[in-house]
């Protein structure tokens, strides 16, 4: 075990850049929370008594001379997200161009984007070009459950608290995010409608109509469930079991009905639709929560089901699981809503539903968003934090008004929806995104516990006893450098 401890805490460990990272010279330092003040050009056009829900109090006379302003995401392409190079027959990859277009004109800057790294080696990735003697990096797109640890007990992130401009009580900034992943009360990743992958990479429930409505008996309305309140997990087992046959062969393959097809991917599913986080930061440190017996329960109830080969069919990737589904033999799929841009051309009729709550006594609907949703960071190297804070803010309002509906509407309920009630059924899934400090800070997929489990078939007692240590260690070790240079 102590082998293992020392293994995972030398992944983590990178050289820092203390002395190369320093911050330019902005002249003025005002709090991310304060007031962000305008000369009143926005005001003025917009009808008296009446304030633009997108005005963002960013000074319409700001200018950056021309400035390249550059924003990273993970290898391959990851920065697509935030940059497009040219206009698309895309509606959304058109969004984000034209958003671009305006604040590059607006502020006289040039946004390009770049890969900086995987998903799990933006610290090493980092670090290279720290070395380098590179600067030329604004803002960084984070693959939090692998880097998300390691970019801050290496100095390789800043705290947004205290960049001019950035206001996060916006609507615009996913507040949740900020309040449960700030540590001390510094926060160092943000997310929110800047950032349409978050949308993508969220995670609901498909279903089937052409089979729901075979077995209309046995399952009913499934939207009228979920509007009452009722659709919650151990339902949804019942269902998955009441479907689940052979297909008469005595062969178990994937020619065989399923009650639920799974991407391996989002394993996760089975864990946040509770409403529960696996730790806690607070300012009297770190703790894990998985020693409660509502997250044993969750976690082996779940393992019993996805190693369940007659209930349940699991991949990783959607290609499989897919084909499954659209030749009409399972009732339920569960992967990102990303997945969905591939099936316009399906004959089979399909519904979206917000992962099922644990009990009827739940008040909320809940879901999470994979580390390809990305987070954005302030790097130690960025020479003027307050024009990176300017740019972002603005182009956060112009996301939400911009992009998001160009996904939402566009996309999702335009291009992809099969009946109406789609659009209310992706309100409630967005309404309340679980980020879980004990994923995004666990700085290795080992030390995911439904994944592990699920993985390995090993109850959430076993691997609790193998691996909470270095879990534990891995929170203790930010929270306490965080203290230690911020407290």
């Amino acid at each position: 075990m102590k082998k293992a401890l020392v293994f995972l805490l030398v992944l983590l460990t990178v050289l820092p850049c203390a002395i190369a990272c320093k911050t330019g010279g902005d002249s003025e330092n005002t709090k991310g929370t304060g007031d962000n003040t305008t000369d009143g050009s926005q005001a003025a056009s917009t009808p008296a008594g009446t304030e633009d829900p997108f005005d963002d109090k960013v000074p319409e006379d700001l200018r950056f001379d021309g400035r390249t302003f550059t924003m990273t995401g993970p290898i391959p392409s990851g920065y697509v997200v935030f940059y497009q190079e040219e206009d698309s027959d895309d509606p959304v990859d058109s969004a984000i161009y034209k958003r671009n277009m305006i604040l590059e004109d607006r502020f006289g800057i040039k946004i390009v984007g770049i890969e900086l790294g995987q998903t799990d080696s933006h610290a090493d990735a980092f670090s290279s070009y720290v070395s380098s003697g590179d600067d030329i990096i604004d803002v960084m797109g984070i693959g939090f459950y692998q880097s998300g640890l390691a970019m801050i007990i290496n100095d390789y992130v800043l705290p947004w608290n205290d960049v001019k401009y950035i206001n996060v009580d916006r609507d615009w900034w996913n507040k949740s995010a900020t309040e449960t992943l700030s540590i001390l009360g510094n926060y160092y990743y943000l997310t929110g409608d800047i950032n349409v992958g978050a949308l993508r990479c969220t995670m609901p429930i498909f279903f089937n109509k052409t089979e729901a409505e075979e077995y209309k008996d046995v399952v009913g309305d499934l939207y009228q469930t979920v509007r009452d309140g009722k659709w919650t997990y151990e339902l949804f087992l019942n269902y998955i079991k009441a479907y689940s046959h052979d297909n008469g062969d005595d062969v178990q393959d994937e020619n065989d009905y399923y009650g639920l097809v799974q991407n391996g991917y989002t394993l996760m599913s089975h864990l946040y639709y509770a409403d529960v986080v696996t730790a806690v930061v607070n300012d009297n440190g770190a703790e894990l929560m998985l020693t409660d017996d509502k997250i044993v329960g969750i976690v082996d109830r779940a393992r019993e089901l996805l190693n369940n080969k007659y209930y349940s069919y699991v991949r990783d990737g959607d290609q499989e699981i897919s084909d499954i589904f659209f030749s009409d033999r399972a009732l339920f799929m569960n992967t990102d809503l990303s997945s969905a841009g591939k099936w316009r051309d399906k004959n089979t009729d399909f519904g979206i539903l917000p992962l099922p709550k644990y009990d009827e006594a739940q008040e909320n609907y809940t879901t999470y968003t994979d580390q390809w949703g990305l987070m954005l960071a302030l790097p130690c190297t960025a020479q003027e934090p307050d024009r990176t804070g300017a740019v972002l803010e603005a182009m956060a309002a112009l996301s939400k008004k911009l992009v998001t509906p160009a996904y939402y509407d566009v996309m999702l309920l335009g291009k992809l929806k099969r009946d109406d009630e789609s659009e209310e059924m992706l309100d409630i899934l967005y309404k309340n995104v679980v980020y879980d400090p004990g994923t995004i800070y666990a700085g290795d997929l080992n030390l995911l516990p439904m994944n592990a489990c699920v993985r390995r078939d090993a109850s959430l007692t076993t691997w609790y006893a193998q691996m909470s240590e270095a879990l534990l260690n891995n929170i203790t070790i930010l929270y306490d450098h965080v203290r230690q240079s911020k407290g």
